[in-house]
């Protein structure tokens, strides 16, 4: 785990490519079942994850499109 809030927690995936991955705490399984905050906070996360990931790979860009979901 790499952060927790009341709303999500981060955990990294380790791999070869290693990812991050967000849960909200409470069990949901769509996005759309998500509460205001809880959107907003996992926006906030993606928003970050993309600059860090930016950084770290030297990258041009990231595909955005390509952030995944995992259900429970």
């Amino acid at each position: 785990m790499i952060f927790q809030n009341n709303l999500i927690k981060v955990e990294v995936e380790s791999s070869e490519l290693p990812w991050v991955k967000v849960f909200t705490q409470r069990k949901v399984k769509e996005f759309g079942q998500c509460t205001t905050a809880e959107k907003t906070e996992i926006s906030r996360i993606l928003d970050i994850t993309e600059k860090l990931m930016l950084s770290y790979f030297n990258a041009d860009k990231i595909n955005i499109a390509s952030f995944g979901n995992l259900l429970p």
